[in-house]
């Protein structure tokens, strides 16, 4: 699958992951589990990933870089303000693409 930026919101079992293309159209936004995450971005070639920073956020930055992605922790203080609607997963995901200033997700 060709992604542009990929956005993973980070939780105890479950990542929300959301991906967006060249024209920042999202592709997906799934929940995947912790376990299947690494071989889901396993799919990705050279993707620039972000992560809401928090605590083991480090620890998986590092995973992905393994795997040759390009990894951004975003602090959620930055992100905050993006959140639209109820703050869920899937909102953070979106609210965390906007916050950089390479992104046009709508």
């Amino acid at each position: 699958m060709n992604c542009k930026a990929i956005s993973i919101g980070l939780a105890k079992n479950v990542f929300q992951v959301l991906g967006v293309n060249e024209r920042c159209a999202p592709l997906f936004n799934k929940k995947f589990s912790v376990r299947s995450s690494s071989v889901f971005m396993m799919g990705f070639s050279l993707t620039t990933t972000y992560l809401e920073a928090c605590y083991s956020s480090s620890y998986w930055a590092r995973e992905f870089e393994t795997l040759s992605h390009a990894v951004m922790l975003i602090s959620a203080q930055h992100m905050t303000p993006f959140v639209r609607g109820n703050k869920n997963d899937a909102n953070d995901e979106v609210a965390i693409l906007k916050t950089t200033a390479a992104q046009c997700v709508k």
